[in-house]
């Protein structure tokens, strides 16, 4: 019945456009989704239908190579889908050349490609260090690397690691041979260790082979999650004995060798305003255990209580009649046009208008019917029909849901890889497409726990196996198991000056098809959200994993795969 006048048009990135097309004018806020821009013209949105094609070719553009790659990491995905349509950035490499190598030119008309992509001097090896799995002055502890040949033939040569001080290992490297684009493990067992307070080691490592030289540092962890019973109640004092891992804001994406990787408190003590947080792991034979305590100087005011959500106060209703007639008086200025810089100043030259600015002020409802349009378009459609009512757009948002996500704001996301296949029976098409090069569901269980308005915390499920890969959007259709609060869970939030406490006890008939036991591997990642602030990652500084897109929620943000294993400690 209305079609809402969009007084605040954005500028809308062609990948938003394709995400949100079908929901025409229909969403809060002003935004205009009716057009896009390609190639410097504005398209309508009924042509979107080439649009699908460029940002599915998305993941081929990070095949393209480390310069396209770098390019996507470094941009927003809307410039980058903007770039491609362009022609800004290279598409998918041609059949045949190796999958991974740099692409330095455009194959523009009138200039040849690259002839030989000399891949023996771009990226001749993959070194992919291994975080430890048990205490580094454990009886067989080891130093884990693996090392993938790039090229299209075979090497032979030698694998240096070097360790940081306080480690000595029995041999400093190992020789390497490998088949064109195989991959080797190795195992240098550690001598002598002192262990750091920190639980970070830097590593250098180097191989050299095949006439080509690779070297990669990065800061090692011990991963194990200590067996033992935890009280929560945000206190973490019963925590004290487990090895966490503290991620910054300020290093996460530095060079290592300029990490200043340092107990939680004496960081804290450091950087009285930084983003920065440690999270432990622990289980025993009822719960696996999450804590995290995060520096954020920004408070939160939290979420709604997802469980009991109120899903139908994000949709027209009559109510915005009601809302709407309070600014009858204001009818004149409200039809205006205020980002017309004449009518704007014809409006504030109206008697009325320090009362009408006023009543804005007080009245946040009011004010959002205006700055969306929504009274603009109630006063236009009851001039056409006096019987014009919301009532009939009961399935038009008022409002987004946005900062109502489970991983909006202040959070702490969690997720496990801990079952051998991926979920749905998922077939692989890695006999076609190089491995590495896909967006892989890698996280069988994901949990995110965040304080609520009412004071308390809410631990939700976000995906399990047999629920839906979906993003709980409100009035959308339910699964009979789907995402929604852990029963029989544990969880506490809580707010000490700065530093934000979480704490989580999973039950395992949550995690029921995880079999678990002592000396167990398995992949952990994590994310901690902010409202006013970078998130915090776990892996966003490691080989071990890959930017992948369906780790975490929300899944059109790429984020660290859940590649990073952790062990079941005694």
């Amino acid at each position: 019945m209305f079609q809402l006048y969009p007084p605040r048009s954005r500028g809308v990135s062609p990948c938003l456009s394709t995400t949100f097309a079908s929901f025409g004018q229909l969403l809060p806020g002003g935004y205009n989704f009716r057009s896009y821009r390609q190639g410097g013209r504005e398209r309508d949105a009924g042509q979107l239908d080439e649009l699908p094609h460029a940002v599915a070719g998305l993941g081929h553009l990070v095949a393209a190579g480390d310069a396209v790659d770098a390019q996507f990491r470094g941009a927003q995905r809307g410039e980058l889908v903007e770039s491609f349509l362009d022609g800004e950035v290279e598409p998918c490499p041609p059949p045949g050349q190796l999958a991974g190598d740099p692409v330095s030119q455009h194959h523009d008309e009138g200039v040849a490609p690259r002839a030989a992509l000399q891949p023996d001097v771009d990226r001749p090896h993959q070194i992919i260090a291994r975080d430890f799995t048990a205490p580094v002055d454990a009886p067989g502890a080891a130093v884990n690397v693996t090392v993938h040949n790039l090229l299209n033939r075979a090497i032979e040569g030698k694998l240096t690691v070097t360790p940081p001080a306080g480690i000595t290992l029995k041999a400093s490297g190992a020789p390497v041979k490998l088949d064109a684009g195989g991959s080797a493990d190795f195992a240098l067992p550690i001598a002598r260790a002192t262990t750091a307070p920190s639980n970070a080691y830097l590593f250098a490592y180097a191989c050299t082979a095949g006439g080509t030289k690779a070297e990669w540092k990065e800061v090692l962890h011990v991963l194990v999650a200590k067996k033992g019973t935890k009280t929560i109640d945000g206190n973490l004092a019963d925590w004290a004995g487990g090895l966490g891992v503290l991620v910054d804001a300020k290093v996460q994406k530095a060079d290592p060798t300029e990490q200043a990787w340092l107990p939680f408190l004496e960081n804290k003590d450091k950087q009285p305003d930084g983003s920065f947080g440690e999270v432990k792991v622990a289980w025993d034979d009822e719960f696996f255990y999450v804590s995290a305590r995060v520096n954020d100087p920004t408070d939160y005011a939290g979420h709604q209580r997802l469980e009991t959500w109120d899903e139908d106060q994000y949709f027209r209703s009559a109510n915005d009649d009601v809302i709407c007639e309070t600014l009858r008086p204001f009818e004149t200025l409200v039809m205006m046009n205020l980002n017309d810089s004449n009518a704007a100043a014809k409006a504030k030259a109206d008697p009325q208008w320090p009362e009408f600015e006023k009543f804005i002020k007080e009245h946040p409802d009011a004010a959002d019917a205006v700055k969306t349009g929504a009274a603009f378009g109630y006063f236009r459609a009851r001039k056409r029909d006096p019987a014009a009512t919301f009532a009939d757009a009961a399935y038009v948002y008022r409002k987004t849901p946005a900062q109502e996500h489970p991983w909006a704001g202040d959070c702490l996301q969690s997720g496990f890889d801990v079952l051998p296949d991926y979920a749905y029976n998922l077939k692989l098409d890695s006999d076609r497409v190089p491995w590495g090069f896909h967006a892989m569901p890698d996280t069988d269980y994901e949990y995110s726990i965040y304080q609520c308005t009412d004071g308390k915390s809410e631990l939700w499920r976000l995906q399990a196996p047999g629920t839906p890969r979906s993003h709980h959007y409100p009035r959308q259709p339910r699964a009979k198991f789907d995402q929604g609060a852990v029963p029989k869970s544990l969880h506490v939030v809580k707010r000490d000056g700065k530093v934000t406490i979480y704490e989580a006890a999973i039950p395992w008939a949550e995690l029921k098809r995880w079999k678990q036991k002592a000396g167990q591997t398995f992949g952990f990642t994590f994310r901690i959200g902010n409202n006013n602030g970078p998130a915090l990652e776990l892996g966003s500084d490691k080989s071990a994993t890959k930017t992948n897109g369906l780790s975490l929620h929300p899944y059109w943000v790429a984020k660290p795969s859940c590649t990073v294993r952790w062990t079941l400690g005694q």
